[in-house]
């Protein structure tokens, strides 16, 4: 009974914190795993160290800033992106609460 009580307890306090999980810097940490990926492709430093400042920012909360720089980063040198990668932004902007008529430029990037 104590087994099950325990049980029943950490199951409670694992949908309580998935409630609270901050999904926008997920969704920012996710377009930044793919821009990663991608990179791997490409083999660019700077897309890489870019890639390091953006992770840099997201744990220190400022996930919001941390995509917005890498997307105008990776727009000026023309980064291609993939469909997802498109997709993957549109979904961090949106969850962030950016207005994203102001980043229609990104799927200019698709390619």
């Amino acid at each position: 009974m104590k087994q099950q009580m325990a049980l029943l307890a950490y199951a409670f306090i694992r949908h309580f914190k998935s409630m609270f999980r901050n999904h926008r810097k997920e969704s920012v940490k996710a377009f930044i795993a793919h821009i990663m990926r991608l990179n791997k492709t490409q083999k660019s430093e700077e897309v890489a160290e870019w890639i390091a400042d953006a992770e840099e920012l997201v744990e220190y909360n400022e996930w919001g800033v941390a995509l917005e720089n890498l997307l105008v980063n990776l727009y000026e040198i023309s980064f291609p992106f993939d469909e997802e990668a498109c997709q993957s932004a549109k979904i961090a902007l949106c969850k962030i609460g950016v207005d994203y008529s102001s980043w229609r430029f990104i799927e200019e990037m698709v390619r």
